[in-house]
């Protein structure tokens, strides 16, 4: 159970990532013969499913230095580098921002 992540995600995103999933699993079935993975890792076209982009966007975000990447024979991704990365875009909720306003105001009394 170490590889649970709890984490809010959007209906779209995680419909995406369900679709993606999908495709895959169905074109593996097809071929007859399961798809070769790197333990953890991670070709462009695997990372642009992971995330429900496209290849030129991954490319682009490589160039910009704006995904987290690998580049030794090859470009690499690490799953779960992409899914901290994912996840350090999450936004707050109202409820987070208000009770995060209080803790400050708290502790500017007491200062």
């Amino acid at each position: 159970m170490d590889d649970v992540i709890l984490t809010p995600i959007r209906i779209s995103d995680l419909e995406s990532l369900v679709y993606n999933q999908s495709r895959r699993a169905m074109a593996e079935f097809a071929s007859g013969k399961p798809e070769q993975k790197t333990v953890g890792l991670m070709n462009v076209q695997q990372a642009a499913e992971f995330i429900g982009r496209s290849k030129a966007t991954i490319y682009s975000l490589v160039h910009l230095r704006k995904i987290p990447f690998m580049k030794k024979g090859g470009l690499f991704f690490s799953r779960k580098q992409l899914t901290d990365w994912i996840n350090s875009g999450s936004m707050s909720t109202q409820d987070d921002i208000d009770a995060e306003i209080k803790e400050n105001a708290l502790k500017g009394l007491e200062r």
